[in-house]
């Protein structure tokens, strides 16, 4: 119970404690019943760091017993860190919760409960009691259960983020953005590692997480990433350090051109990486050869403020595109191309009315690409 410990790997100790509504599963007969760390007699007092690592399916179902949680009594010099625990049912007497059933003189800091928990007295989502100790940016599921982080304290110091957080809320990230302290720029770290959560698409994920994607908040709403930059003029944040990164997707591989009205000094960053060692003045309007359907993250760094960024796709007359046959293709001396388009010769002169009695090499103009073609 002195033991100082990290966990290396999320527990599963049930699977399908809770039903969807929070309620406890109607067959309990194959439940592992848990045993919480430490009791009055004999409490732990260790160091325990989840990292960012989740504890489920805790099942505990006895009316007449004290001290109930994922750790059931906390001693002197004792801190529980960045665990996560979840889909788990916890019912007791006296001094239930989440993470913790009584701390004395311990410390609790980044941590969250979405199970189910109750009891008669001293019964919080958190923690049931707190005694001389310290409890800081903890949530709990406010759907699953309705009562207070903390269920009764003396001389405790409770934060004022620890507090619950419906499901919806859980959901929308907003809770792993504030288990990684609120940081809205940069790569947020706590004790070495991120609450993550993955927010769209087939791995989506209900609750923070390590592994997920880090969460920020922008425009009102809790993302995985700062913005998505598309081809025209967009409003950026520039800033100094640490900068803000936006994505951008280009439709078509080839060159194009970011530019700025408003910034007079500043340097650029392009890249398939966030990285800041690689930048261009963005004063110089700078062009980058970029390829289609690929991810790259744009930034830059100047005096913190609002600012226009304008990409513009750039159409070059040698330049060796790819383009499909159904958008473009030659036989029989005639050039077809989808929508208009324009032909000249190498020598640059537009040949477009000679179409259909074409040989050689030439050069087509569409409304977004230039294509070499050769005409037999």
């Amino acid at each position: 119970l002195d033991a100082c410990a990290v966990l290396t790997n999320d527990i599963t100790v049930n699977t399908g404690v809770l039903n969807a509504d929070g309620t406890l599963a109607s067959d309990v007969s194959s439940f592992r019943s848990w045993t919480p760390i430490g009791n009055r007699s004999s409490y732990y007092k260790g160091i325990f760091n989840g990292q960012n690592h989740t504890v489920s399916g805790l099942y505990f179902n006895d009316a007449q017993t004290d001290y109930v949680a994922l750790f059931g009594y906390l001693g002197k010099g004792s801190k529980i860190s960045n665990v996560g625990v979840v889909d788990s049912y916890i019912k007791g007497k006296e001094s239930v919760g989440g993470v913790c059933g009584s701390n004395y003189c311990g410390t609790i800091t980044n941590c969250y409960n979405t199970g189910a928990v109750s009891g008669n007295s001293e019964v919080g989502g958190v923690c049931g009691y707190n005694n001389h100790a310290t409890i800081t940016n903890c949530y709990f599921d406010s759907t699953v259960y309705s009562g207070n982080a903390v269920g009764d304290q003396y001389f405790g110091t409770i934060s004022s983020n620890v507090l619950g957080k419906n499901s919806d809320q859980f959901k929308s990230g907003e809770v792993a953005y504030l288990l990684s302290q609120g940081c809205t720029v940069g790569e947020v770290t706590y004790d070495g590692s991120v609450w993550g959560q993955t927010l769209s698409g087939t791995g989506k994920q209900d609750y923070p997480v390590l592994g997920g994607w880090p969460v920020y908040y922008r425009n009102e709403v809790y993302t995985n990433t700062y913005g998505i930059l598309t081809v025209g003029t967009q409003t950026i944040i520039a800033s100094n350090s640490p900068i803000t990164w936006y994505e951008f997707t280009p439709t078509e591989t080839g060159s194009y051109q970011f530019s700025s009205t408003q910034l007079t000094t500043g340097n650029l960053y392009v890249d398939t990486t966030k990285t800041e060692n690689n930048h261009t003045d963005i004063t110089t309007s700078p062009t980058y050869d970029l390829d289609a359907a690929t991810t790259y993250y744009v930034a830059v760094s100047a005096t913190p403020g609002s600012y226009d960024l304008t990409i513009t796709r750039l159409n070059t007359t040698t330049a060796m595109e790819t383009v499909t046959a159904s958008q473009i293709y030659a036989a029989n001396g005639r050039i077809v191309c989808d929508g208009d388009f324009r032909i000249y010769d190498l020598l640059g002169r537009d040949v477009t009315r000679q179409n259909g009695s074409l040989q050689g090499v030439y050069v087509v103009i569409t409304a977004d690409a230039a294509q070499t073609v050769i005409v037999k």
